[in-house]
């Protein structure tokens, strides 16, 4: 089991100097989540907040992941880093084969995308991409993306996006690994179908458990069960122990995330060193309660 600390909502200010303390504390990997824009007049709702909950405030902050990412690897040399989760419909496909390639090589591979189809109809409308389309727009996207960080010359035709014979140098030296966000049928059965893993959105320990299952489930329906495939779950720490990590493990959830609570929305934050002290302090807490998980 490896352990994750989400870092949502933090001023990219900061980031850097949470990554250094992330990989002394003993962290296996950050995860961020992504938006570009708030819409003061916000309609869409979250699928996954209460109906009468805003799904994110205007004090909140979002860091350009990417950037953010090449800044991090620079002062670290172990710890992974997770978009949770980029908002992929609304990119370019040749220019984030771009980004993500060369930001594979300036972290040693060490940067996975986390990424979803989107909810917030706003979000696309601004970025001129028709929000009804965005599923199939994911799924060649990814499909394109895996074809332009393959060797050699790349061709592709499909719905949305073509090339003939393009080559994007220096392509990954290895392939870069396509988490897939969101938990719908539509969204596990596209994790199934083409992703690298799955992330989770704070689901509690029962309901991460079940997804996890029919995750596994899907997975053999679709013939890829041989594969590696990793699952974060999110979880606030001190509400599970050894037993319940052995049933996220039987389960096949990889990677336990710890949840935001210090790393709290926006304004509300506290100071940099206490964010610092806190994650010194998980992670040696983690450490020394499930020492198994370094074997």
């Amino acid at each position: 089991m490896r352990f994750w600390q989400c870092m949502s909502y933090t001023h990219p200010a900061e980031c850097v100097a949470l990554a250094r303390s992330a990989e002394q504390a003993g962290f296996d990997g950050l995860a961020m989540a992504e938006h570009y824009l708030y819409p003061v007049n916000l309609v869409s709702r979250h699928p996954y907040s209460p109906p009468d909950a805003p799904a994110f405030e205007a004090g909140e902050f979002w860091a350009e992941l990417m950037t953010t990412f090449a800044a991090m690897a620079t002062v670290t040399t172990r710890l992974q880093f997770l978009s949770a989760v980029h908002v992929l419909p609304l990119q370019n496909p040749f220019y984030m084969a771009k980004v993500l390639g060369t930001l594979s090589h300036l972290s040693a591979d060490r940067v996975m995308l986390g990424a979803g189809a989107g909810w917030m109809a706003e979000e696309f409308e601004i970025f001129g991409v028709d929000f009804k389309s965005r599923g199939r727009r994911f799924d060649e996207m990814v499909a394109l993306m895996r074809t332009l960080w393959a060797a050699g010359p790349a061709t592709f035709a499909g719905e949305f996006f073509r090339c003939d014979q393009v080559l994007m140098k220096p392509e990954p030296s290895r392939p870069i690994p396509v988490w897939i966000g969101g938990k719908t049928e539509v969204a596990l059965r596209r994790a199934a179908r083409i992703g690298d893993g799955w992330v989770g959105t704070g689901e509690g320990l029962e309901e991460s458990i079940a997804l996890a299952t029919r995750l596994q489930e899907l997975r053999r329906e679709y013939g890829r069960d041989h594969l590696p495939f990793r699952v974060l779950s999110y979880q606030l720490w001190g509400s599970y122990d050894d037993a319940d990590l052995k049933r996220m493990a039987t389960a096949g959830i990889t990677e336990v995330g710890n949840w935001v609570l210090p790393f709290a929305m926006g304004a509300h934050q506290p100071g940099l060193e206490a964010r610092q002290a806190y994650l010194l302090k998980t992670g040696a807490e983690i450490r020394a309660r499930f020492g198994w998980m370094d074997e």
